[in-house]
Parts: structure tokens; C-alpha cells; sequence
């Protein structure tokens, strides 16, 4: 009843998560009870590194409708069977508006509408995202945080963690923060040996190399909120995971117009129950001064992956010793840096023109 397609030569993954059961539950739920299935077929539409802890597919699917034969499409988000305990956590995280999902041990799996229908679609992650899309993001972004606000205080107990057990989930239980450290460690050092190809970087470097051993420590942090409440996180916000009906490029870099957008957005929506505003668009500013040393971090983190080609990506399925996975990471980072058609490419601009650690806090930023 059913065929793979693959878009191109690799490793054929796991689709053992995509049964009869759940594709009818899928059609039940989108196009009625009167939906009977007839047949289906996964074909892959993305690459190498688009995706990292999930597989993200898509299932054409045959069916019979009031006598009639249709055909629909859905995208599927399937569960990795990783090796790394720490690292399966992360699709049961997961919460969206679907037909299906499933959140049995070994069964993951989501089954979404198809956007690209409607003509939505990924964008490179390796271009920077334009001014007018950034915006979007941010205003769905407040949007977001503040309804959570709104539906916090519908709750009886006003704690979405008695709510939903799910959201007491700690990601930084003792393996996941060995684990998490470890590929901290390797991508910090190997954005430090970057630097160090840049003529009048030394302080830099040093400021990488120092705060390395604190680093986990800092991001944990930023997670803690200063009077005990807090809003719901996208969890996972990156180009990938957002899908635009995509315009031309427009490099516009506006730091007040993004804060300026997100706090209007999320300010209209606890207007319309009368909330007050938990905070003025200076302490907002303030706030993002406070946590740049966590972009700087995240930044070394992701940045590798956001630039890396389909050869840099690792196949995350074979993971078995995350320390020799992250060095082999690291020397994959300098790889990248070093070829001629790299975007990771080695800046020639004179440290005094770029200087990431000037609003940055910490042992060496000084």
C-alpha cells in the first residue's frame, strides 16, 4: 500500500513510524470520517542539514471521498532512533497544530498540513533573513509569549508547569548537561581556533577560551526567570523551522525597529484583556543588553550548522560517543572555514572594525 521515493542518494532513514493507522487517523481528522484510504507514499523534499534531531518527509496520500478519488499531501516530522539518550527528549518537546501525533516510545511521529501548497516555503538558511521577514517572526514571536501570559491566568493554579507535567521536562538533567557541555566545549574551541587566523583577534580568543568552562553555566541561566513567572518558548527558532510565502532579500539591520515590532506585537495582544504590560520598551532594551553574552554563545554554537553544506552535516542516527562526535565536529568547523567557497570564511576585516566582545560580559571581555 505504500512506496518511498527518495529526492536524492543517502541513507535511506527510518519511515517505519508511517503505518496505515496513523495516515487514516491523519485523513479522519483533515477531510472527515468519510475519508477512506487507498494508498500512500513518502517522498523526501529536503536535504542533508536542513534537519538535525527530527526527519522531516512528506507522505502523498490517496483517498476516497463520497465516491470520488482525491489525492493530499502531508508533511511528516518524524522521531530519530539517535543512540544518544539525551538527544531523543527533544522531539517529545515538540507541540503543534496537526492531524496526527503520535508519542509512543519508538513511534514518534507528526503528520501536518502540506504548506507548499499554499505556496510557503523554506528559504536558504544559509542567507541572512531580510528586514521585512525578521519582523513577521518577532511579531509572532510577542504574540505568542503574550497569549501564554493571557492563558496563564486562566489556569487555576496560574503555573503551567501543574498544568502540563510535560513543561517540567528538564533538559538540564545531569546527562543532558554532560552532553550538552561537551559539544559546547568542541564548538567554542573551535570557533576560538578560527580567530586565531585573524591577525589582531588575540583578545578575543582569550575571551572564548575564558569563558568556555562557565559557558553552559551562563545559558542556564538566561533560562531562569528574575521574578519567577515566564511565558511559553517557541523552543526551537531558527530559519528552518519557519516557512514564508518569500519576498526578495532586503539586508536592512534595524535593532530598534525588530525590539520596536515585537514589543507592539506582544503588547496588542494583553491589551485586549486589560493586562498591564510587564515591562516598558526600555527595560526590554535592557534585557537584550543584559543576555547579549547568550546570542554570543548560541551564536558560536549554531552558526556552523545554520552555514554548513550537505558534506558538513553528521548523520546524527550513528551518534554513539558524543566527545568523539564533537571533535570530529571541530575539525569539520575548521574545514569549513578554510575553503575558498565557504560562508563560514575567514574575515580579513581589521579587529578594530569588528570587535564581538565590546557590550559582552564576562572574564575576558575587559
Amino acid at each position: 500500500m505504500y512506496t518511498f521515493v527518495m529526492a536524492e542518494e543517502a541513507v535511506i532513514p527510518s519511515y517505519s513510524q508511517v503505518t496505515d493507522e496513523k495516515i487514516q487517523a491523519a485523513l479522519t481528522a483533515d477531510k472527515g470520517p468519510g475519508a477512506k484510504l487507498v494508498s500512500w507514499q513518502v517522498k523526501d523534499f529536503t536535504k542533508k542539514g536542513d534537519n538535525y534531531a527530527c526527519i522531516v518527509t512528506s507522505v502523498i496520500v490517496q483517498y476516497t471521498l463520497e465516491g470520488a478519488q482525491h489525492e493530499t499531501t502531508y508533511v511528516a516530522k518524524i522521531g530519530r532512533d539517535m543512540q544518544v539518550a539525551s538527544l531523543k527528549t527533544m522531539f517529545r518537546q515538540i507541540v503543534a497544530k496537526c492531524f496526527h501525533c503520535c508519542l509512543d516510545e519508538g513511534k514518534e511521529i507528526l503528520l501536518m498540513e502540506d504548506l507548499r501548497a499554499r505556496s510557503f516555503r523554506m528559504f536558504d538558511r544559509q542567507r541572512g533573513m531580510d528586514a521585512a521577514h525578521a519582523t513577521l517572526v518577532l511579531q509572532e514571536l510577542g504574540r505568542l509569549h503574550a497569549a501564554s501570559i493571557l492563558l496563564d491566568k486562566t489556569l487555576p493554579s496560574h503555573d503551567f508547569t501543574k498544568t502540563w507535567t510535560c513543561l517540567t521536562d528538564d533538559w538540564t538533567t545531569d546527562d543532558e548537561n554532560k552532553m550538552f557541555k561537551t559539544m559546547t566545549d568542541h564548538q567554542l574551541d573551535g570557533a576560538a581556533m578560527i580567530m586565531k587566523k585573524i591577525p589582531n583577534y588575540e583578545r578575543v580568543v582569550r575571551w572564548i577560551e575564558g569563558i568556555k568552562e562557565t559557558a553552559v553555566d551562563i545559558m542556564k541561566q538566561s533560562f531562569r526567570s528574575e521574578d519567577g513567572e515566564g511565558v511559553l518558548l517557541h523552543g526551537d527558532c531558527w530559519n528552518n523551522n519557519v516557512l514564508f510565502s518569500f519576498n526578495g532579500p532586503d539586508r536592512i539591520q534595524n535593532k530598534e525597529m525588530f525590539l520596536k515590532a515585537y514589543y507592539d506585537s506582544f503588547t496588542s495582544v494583553l491589551k485586549t484583556e486589560d493586562v498591564s504590560v510587564p515591562f516598558t520598551p526600555e527595560e526590554l532594551q535592557q534585557k537584550l543588553q543584559d543576555h547579549m553574552i547568550y546570542g554570543a554563545l548560541v551564536s558560536m554554537f549554531l552558526v556552523p550548522m545554520v552555514l554548513s553544506e550537505a558534506e558538513d552535516v553528521p548523520d546524527l542516527d550513528s551518534i554513539t560517543d558524543m566527545d568523539k562526535f564533537s571533535e570530529g565536529q571541530k575539525d569539520v568547523l575548521i574545514k569549513m572555514s578554510e575553503r575558498n567557497d565557504s560562508l563560514l570564511k575567514l574575515s580579513s576585516a581589521p579587529a578594530n572594525k569588528i570587535n564581538p566582545v565590546t557590550h559582552l560580559h564576562g572574564p575576558m571581555a575587559q
